[in-house]
């Protein structure tokens, strides 16, 4: 084969590598243009090292996370790796996460049921007094008030998950910044646990019914491996 034609076949195979580069990489945009001269010039060499990268899980997760979600996965890729990880490990990560996008969607279709007038409670109660004005029978207006008391369960459970998931943004962005801390300044990382129980304890009630009993805070976990998932 002629040298031109050697040529002519390489740099079809530099435009394959840096268009399949370029696809890969869209959502990133460090070194991005780096990333595609290597794949244009060196792409036998740069293609199989650019293709092996991976995402690590958390960047992946992240994507389109909540704000409490994102500080729960930076401050885990804080202590990724090094001794500290022992305080919030991947496993806790990944219950918590769940958890989290599970009551955050809950929060978000009750937002719109609630929105709706079949669900309004002023109407809801309005509807009793015509009743009762009406003539209605008790049986009918039994059934009414069955469906207010329903209404007043949804919004009592809606009230307190937007409070608990506004408490446990706090206590997350407060996990992060002292694993970060810890981490960066050599610092002790000392009241890590205490944080950590107090966000396993919102967790656990963010999981539970109106009905169950209020859940006693878990004792703070010490700087091994703390407990509450086991």
């Amino acid at each position: 084969m002629k040298l031109l034609e050697l040529g002519v076949l390489y740099a079809i195979g530099g435009a394959v590598s840096a268009i399949i580069v370029s696809r890969r990489d869209r959502e990133r945009t460090n070194l991005r243009w780096l990333n595609l001269m290597l794949a244009l010039l060196l792409w036998p060499l740069w293609l199989p090292v650019s293709l092996s990268r991976e995402q690590s899980p958390t960047e992946e997760q992240s994507k389109g996370a909540t704000a409490s979600e994102q500080a729960l996965y930076q401050g885990y890729e804080a202590v990724k790796g090094t001794p500290l990880e022992k305080l919030l490990p991947r496993e806790s990560v990944e219950r918590i996460a769940l958890e989290l996008r599970r009551v955050v969607e809950r929060d978000r279709e009750l937002s719109r049921l609630l929105c709706q007038p079949s669900f309004s409670l002023p109407i809801a109660r309005a509807r009793i007094d015509e009743m009762a004005q009406n003539g209605g029978s008790a049986r009918a207006i039994s059934v009414a008030q069955r469906h207010v008391e329903n209404i007043e369960r949804l919004a009592a459970l809606h009230a307190r998950d937007q409070l608990l998931l506004s408490e446990l943004g706090d206590w997350l962005t407060t996990l992060r910044t002292q694993l970060v801390l810890a981490r960066y300044s050599a610092s002790s990382a000392e009241g890590v646990g205490d944080i950590f129980a107090e966000v396993c304890a919102r967790v656990e009630v963010l999981g539970t019914t109106l009905e169950e009993p209020p859940l006693t805070l878990p004792e703070p976990p010490n700087l091994s491996w703390p407990n509450t998932f086991s």
